[in-house]
């Protein structure tokens, strides 16, 4: 997706065997990648695949917050990040809730420019989490996560034609929330559904402009 509002790359590299990463280790890399000259990059993009429970990542030594990973990248702590987007997806269960989902009786359907001189805190910022908080995020145990195949079919899907990242991440939620199902011999598990959730403070469009990308990996400690 080049010369257009916005480009991403899906890789599926690891650093380290699954689940080998310590909660310092993400924080160092986290941290140097704060510290990196990113002038000549047009957004960040941040992914972490693991186990979770609400407002709260796993590493293999211990858990730690999820805003723990993007406030190093507030506009007064990484000023080369500064009006540009930076996205953030979680893979990861935020709850232990299984979502029954709805059957609908009926069909509905529902229908200038200014720069300040100061800045919000938090501007900027797009939050992509794999489930909404409180709920369970499903896997399937060859293909793997709802979430990350949702994203890489429409990722694939829009190569040729782009569109902008929100519009693309409104259908990763709509595939996810329609075309999945859980199918299990518990009765408990069995026909449970899942949406992801999405959050966003973005003020400013990606630039088109074509600029060097940086890669930024964290090993997933699961699938």
């Amino acid at each position: 997706m080049e010369n257009h509002k916005c480009r991403l790359s899906l890789w599926a590299k690891q650093k380290a065997p699954k689940g080998t990463v310590k909660s310092q280790n993400i924080m160092k890399q986290i941290e140097q990648t704060a510290e990196m000259n990113h002038s000549k990059n047009d957004c960040l993009l941040i992914m972490v695949l693991s186990h979770g429970e609400s407002g709260l990542l796993y590493a293999r030594d211990t858990h730690y917050r999820a805003e723990n990973l993007w406030s190093p990248f507030t506009d007064a702590q990484c000023p080369t990040l500064a009006g540009k987007p930076k996205l953030f997806m979680f893979q990861a269960c935020q709850g232990d809730k299984y979502d029954d989902g709805i059957t609908l009786k009926r069909e509905t359907e529902t229908d200038g420019w200014y720069e300040p001189h100061k800045n919000p805190v938090h501007p900027d910022f797009l939050l992509v989490l794999s489930t909404v908080p409180g709920y369970f995020a499903w896997r399937n145990r060859d293909r793997g996560s709802w979430f990350i195949q949702a994203l890489y079919e429409e990722l694939t899907y829009t190569a040729e034609d782009p569109i902008d990242i929100l519009t693309l991440l409104t259908y990763v939620c709509q595939k996810v929330a329609l075309n999945f199902q859980s199918e299990t011999s518990n009765d408990v598990t069995n026909y449970k559904k899942q949406v992801p959730c999405i959050s966003s403070s973005s003020a400013r469009l990606p630039n088109p402009k074509e600029k060097s990308r940086v890669e930024i990996e964290l090993s997933p400690s699961s699938w």
